[in-house]
């Protein structure tokens, strides 16, 4: 049977457990609004019984260890939809500051220099042998050349944000690279005697979680207690050995595990929105650009260069005898390099005299504008130009960017909805609720006052039983 320094046993016991589960509660409460905070339970379990010839008696109560209610499967979906949340609002966030340099094709600077430079020669044919009009040609001309050429400096301003951008994102990964392996350092020892510190994990998930947002990762989980990050099926962090990452060089951005010379395949996540803007998005943006740029170049010139300059002379013209062929003077510069939007330019000639531009083919024809509203007609017909259409294959370039925002945008909003739907199931399972907690307060407070007179009531039969003893 009991014996009376049993009953000071189960009492002591019943005391420690019901304050433990206040320090508990407790430390919930203070860590309500903690990020990545999951709430802690203490595991209580009945004392082993002491075994007598009158049967079987209870012991009180034994504190087990203290846990938290992490939920792996909770958390794997939350970290299933980060990457692709952020993906796709990485993109949406470069593909609008593109839609912000082109902007909207029905009001946008560069569809009106187009316009005004064909303009221009519709005018000059109107007026083939006036100064001035040749004069409004050359101006519109520059307008429309150093519009393109703002259009590709905004566009390669827009890249170098991209690779900063995905440098940033490097860079952080490999912090929390490191973070992750120095905490499995921490875990291990604080678990070896087979308590779980929770505190630690906690810490752990919430960059796991931070990570799965830059870039997709799977994790494992060992005994001892330390975990595995792998990306793209590689191991990046084992226990509290990690590896960085670096990005690569050259034309083509790539990003790797440092050391190695292959490149990680099917990144997602942020990192992978910066390289599939950087490696797929942009460029073709810019050729389409670029394309344009060349369809005026090549369609201006090819018909210039059949027209009469009179700076050029009887000499840079032709014999009377052999019919016209042309003084040979190109409207733009000529030189490949330059036939883009970042180089596009006038001809030497052309910039440094107005009236070296030519409106007609005829030998010292002042009233012949044939050059003049064969270029012109160009705005309807350019047969270099994607869709034969100068300003239509502009007006489809920036609908497809639009296109291609919206669709972004929506892909974001879905699959954040996704992510925010997992966060919330993982945090209605594993979160604080004060609420609850108060309530546990309560309770254990009550268990914690039950105790105390359950020991009260044992001492006082001591004293009883010494007071019959003396």
């Amino acid at each position: 049977m009991s014996s009376l320094v049993s009953l000071f046993s189960i009492g002591r016991s019943a005391i420690l457990a019901q304050q433990a589960a206040v320090q508990v509660a407790g430390h919930n409460i203070a860590n309500a609004q903690t990020p990545g905070y999951t709430k802690e339970v203490v595991d209580l379990s009945a004392s082993v019984s002491e075994q007598t010839a009158q049967g079987s008696f209870g012991t009180g109560v034994t504190i087990r260890n203290v846990t938290s209610l992490r939920d792996s499967l909770l958390s794997q979906d939350v970290r299933t939809q980060n990457p692709a949340a952020s993906n796709f609002k990485t993109s949406a966030d470069l593909l609008g500051r593109v839609e912000s340099v082109l902007g909207d094709p029905s009001n946008n600077t560069l569809s009106t220099a187009i316009d005004n430079f064909y303009n221009s020669w519709s005018d000059l044919a109107s007026n083939p042998a006036t100064a001035s009009a040749k004069t409004v040609v050359q101006q519109r001309a520059t307008t429309l050349a150093t519009t393109f050429n703002s259009y590709a400096r905004q566009l390669a301003d827009v890249g170098k944000s991209a690779s900063d951008g995905l440098a940033q994102s490097v860079a952080t990964a490999n912090g929390i690279l490191k973070k992750i392996g120095d905490i499995n350092k921490l875990i291990v020892p604080a678990e070896a005697g087979g308590q779980t510190a929770n505190d630690l994990r906690d810490q752990r998930d919430l960059l796991v979680d931070q990570l799965s947002s830059i870039v997709p990762i799977t994790t494992i989980d060992r005994t001892d207690g330390s975990n595995q990050v792998l990306i793209g099926g590689l191991s990046v962090v084992d226990g509290e050995d990690y590896k960085s990452l670096s990005t690569g060089g050259g034309a083509t951005p790539t990003v790797s595990i440092t050391g190695s010379s292959d490149a990680l395949r099917n990144v997602g996540g942020q990192m992978g929105g910066q390289l599939d803007f950087l490696v797929n998005v942009l460029p073709k943006i810019r050729a389409g650009l670029d394309t344009i740029a060349a369809a005026i170049v090549t369609d201006v010139n090819a018909v210039h260069v059949t027209g009469w300059s009179p700076p050029a002379g009887v000499s840079g013209n032709w014999p009377p005898s052999a019919g016209p062929t042309g003084s040979g003077v190109t409207f733009f510069d000529a030189t490949p390099a330059n036939a883009t939007a970042q180089n596009i330019r006038l001809s030497v000639t052309v910039a440094a005299n107005a009236n070296a531009i030519a409106s007609g083919s005829t030998l010292n024809g002042s009233g012949d504008n044939s050059v003049a509203l064969q270029i012109a007609a160009l705005r309807d017909l350019s047969p270099s130009a994607p869709g034969q259409s100068v300003n239509g294959a502009f007006q489809t370039l920036v609908s497809n960017v639009a296109v291609q925002k919206n669709s972004a945008d929506s892909s974001a909003t879905v699959y954040q909805t996704l992510a925010d739907q997992a966060s919330a199931r993982r945090q209605s399972a594993t979160g604080v609720s004060t609420d609850e907690e108060l309530i546990n307060v309560i309770k254990f407070q009550q268990a914690y006052i039950a105790a105390g007179k359950f020991l009260k009531s044992v001492d006082e039969m001591s004293q009883s039983l010494l007071s019959i003893v003396q």
